[in-house]
């Protein structure tokens, strides 16, 4: 039987390029004029944006992984602009202290704060919504803030029109 010469596989090493973002760092300027809960972008930020180049071979039609060739960076990052309060939230309202605020968090929710209803429109102690929590000047989901927080966001809102925030439970606000 003849011995046939071996074949060799046939490579065929080609160039691709690919681009990759990377995330900015957040920088922070804080001011003291503003609660804590308050925060402000004042700028968007760029991320970085890196041209991957890789090499790839093909033998006998089978695609290898990947080689990495080199690594360019095509733009810095700009850092993202962030203004935060300092200030403390003050928990007292002028005109609703009096009232009995934990009569109105036990019939609104029992009297737990990380609680929302069954279709996740309302949270906290007092039912807030999004729009009112943010109206208000809560920031993030009224069910994650504090008990102490939650209690003068109520305050406010029973300052800007009464009892009618809580229609079933805000007889109880009178004790």
């Amino acid at each position: 039987m003849p011995v046939l010469p071996r074949r060799t596989p046939a490579a065929a090493p080609s160039r691709r390029s690919a681009t990759r973002r990377s995330r900015s760092p957040r920088n922070a300027s804080r001011t003291p004029r503003w609660p804590t809960a308050r925060w402000s972008s004042t700028g968007a930020g760029r991320p970085r944006l890196r041209r991957l180049t890789y090499a790839q071979r093909t033998v006998n039609g089978v695609r290898q992984r990947p080689r990495l060739l080199s690594t360019d960076v095509v733009r810095e990052p700009v850092a993202r602009r962030v203004r935060v309060g300092t200030r403390p939230v003050p928990m007292t309202v002028r005109g609703a202290d009096a009232l009995d605020w934990d009569a109105l968090a036990r019939c609104e929710s029992g009297g737990r704060s990380g609680t929302t209803d069954p279709s996740g429109t309302y949270g906290g102690l007092y039912r807030f919504d999004a729009r009112t929590w943010r109206d208000l000047g809560g920031a993030g989901r009224p069910q994650d803030a504090p008990p102490a927080e939650q209690t003068y966001r109520a305050k406010r809102l029973h300052l800007r029109g009464g009892a009618a925030a809580w229609p079933h439970c805000g007889t109880r606000l009178r004790g």
